[in-house]
């Protein structure tokens, strides 16, 4: 099981029994990642979070795309909020990013921290409109990558 050495904070720790909403954030290279974990701990009733950016420690005022690692789905864009809703004693696991006025990395396969163990590095590169990137990968394992083609002038 890979490890790292970033702390995630559970953002609504003083508002529920047992934490629901985790953010962990990776500002360690040039290209931050933020990770938020939703958990419905109920067993029998969905739960609805609706949640201001602000509040999990996302910069409110941009637009965001995420990508849930368990469901294989992106959504967005959306801003001011994040809204999810799980079934009962079910959990989230979304990779989120501000739009670019360019694609960029959002998640990979091979951790559900999506990139944070695995891309060392994430560039994007104007003049030749190239996307690269470094990766840590285990030979013979399958590896996705989750690209980002929808930008601040929209889709490419």
């Amino acid at each position: 099981m890979p490890s790292h050495p970033l702390r995630p904070r559970p953002v609504d720790l003083f508002e529920a029994n047992t934490p629901g909403i985790w953010l962990l954030t990776d500002t360690r290279t040039e290209v931050r990642r933020d990770v938020v974990g939703l958990f419905n701990w109920d067993d029998k009733k969905e739960l609805t979070v609706d949640r201001p950016l602000d509040n999990i420690g996302l910069d409110g005022r941009k637009e965001y795309v995420a990508y849930e690692y368990w469901t294989d789905k992106m959504s967005g864009p959306f801003n001011g909020r994040l809204q999810q809703t799980l079934a009962p004693a079910t959990c989230a696991n979304l990779s989120l990013k501000p739009l670019a006025d360019h694609p960029q990395l959002l998640g990979t396969s091979r951790h559900i921290t999506q990139g944070i163990i695995d891309v060392v590095e994430e560039k994007w590169e104007a003049g030749p409109k190239q996307l690269t990137g470094t990766s840590k990968l285990i030979a013979g394992d399958d590896y996705e990558l989750r690209v980002v083609t929808t930008t601040t002038n929209g889709c490419l």
